[in-house]
């Protein structure tokens, strides 16, 4: 039975090793992409946050709602840096 491999850069890689090697990749490739993602989220959330602040100092919205929207937000940037699985939810 012969050996079946793979030549990357100037490395002979078996079919298993490429196959591991892929798969590493991927993952890195999706840990990157969760990681953005992530961040993205909690800065949309930081804008959404400072906007209503905005709203408020100006009449728009009453220490009610704010407080309950707010509370909200605030709960859904914990969410989005515990977990960076969930997408933030802000119920108004």
């Amino acid at each position: 039975m012969s050996d079946i491999s793979l030549s990357v850069n100037n490395k002979t890689l078996n079919p298993c090793e490429h196959k591991l090697s892929e798969i590493t990749r991927l993952l890195e490739a999706a840990r990157c992409n969760e990681q953005v993602c992530r961040s993205v989220a909690l800065n949309r959330l930081e804008v959404t946050y400072d906007l209503l602040i905005k709203a408020a100092d100006a009449g728009g919205l009453s220490a009610v709602q704010l407080q309950s929207v707010l509370l909200s937000i605030e709960h859904s940037m914990l969410v989005v840096e515990s977990s960076g699985r969930e997408r933030p939810v802000v119920v108004w």
